[in-house]
């Protein structure tokens, strides 16, 4: 059956060895396992982190006339994981929350990451 138990958890500690290798300044305990679980929510707070302030940055600059981000920006960081920020920002800074199109997008976008999320959650159990 090897390390993984006979449950498929190779995987998870394959990756986990992986991210220790190469971020030795990630504090790895025993009681927080790093697990493609664990990876993959860190990266979405961060990724949403960015994205709600590029929301903001861009809001801030369509107000005052000046080159704005473009969608397809906007809709990249949403797609690698800022999908919260992205929604969040729309709501907060009132920005991109009228233009139906885009909303479409974003919804696609929110759908397959939380599609890729649940898939990750089911793999590596």
């Amino acid at each position: 059956m090897g390390e993984s138990g006979g449950n498929g958890g190779t995987g998870a500690v394959v990756l986990s060895g992986f991210i220790k290798e190469r971020f030795p300044w990630c504090v790895y305990r025993e009681a927080m396992e790093v697990t493609p679980t664990v990876v993959v929510a860190g990266s979405v707070v961060v990724v949403s982190l960015v994205t709600f302030v590029v929301w903001g940055v861009d809001k801030w600059k369509a107000a005052r006339g000046a080159w704005r981000i473009p969608e397809k920006t906007l809709l990249t960081l949403a797609f690698f994981g800022g999908w919260p920020g992205a929604w969040f920002g729309a709501k907060v800074f009132r920005h991109k929350s009228s233009k139906q199109s885009f909303r479409r997008k974003l919804m696609v976008v929110t759908i397959l990451n939380l599609a890729l999320f649940g898939w990750i959650l089911w793999a590596f159990r």
